[in-house]
């Protein structure tokens, strides 16, 4: 669902490669029309989502406290943050 698309010193950002609407169904915390999640690395993230349309949101967790995000967000971040793990890349 996810490809990383670039990783340096202070953000990962991923492509996201859902293919149909049985994989959104399948995985309910992703929308078909994200097309980049973006999250920062360091003692606290920004997750950025990019819209196919250009338009984005954000949420914070870390250190310096939280934005308070639905369950499905959630999700996502935990999703997100376990692919790039996988990845074996840190977001320290």
């Amino acid at each position: 669902m996810f490809n990383v698309v670039a990783n340096d010193e202070t953000q990962v950002v991923l492509k996201v490669t859902v293919k149909d609407n049985l994989q959104i169904a399948l995985n309910p915390y992703i929308q078909s029309d994200y097309d980049y999640i973006t999250v920062t690395k360091g003692p606290n993230h920004t997750l950025t989502v990019i819209k196919k349309d250009g338009t984005t949101f954000s949420f914070v967790w870390g250190v310096g406290g939280f934005t308070l995000i639905s369950d499905n967000l959630e999700r996502l971040r935990k999703e997100v943050v376990k692919f790039i793990e996988s990845q074996n890349i840190s977001l320290r």
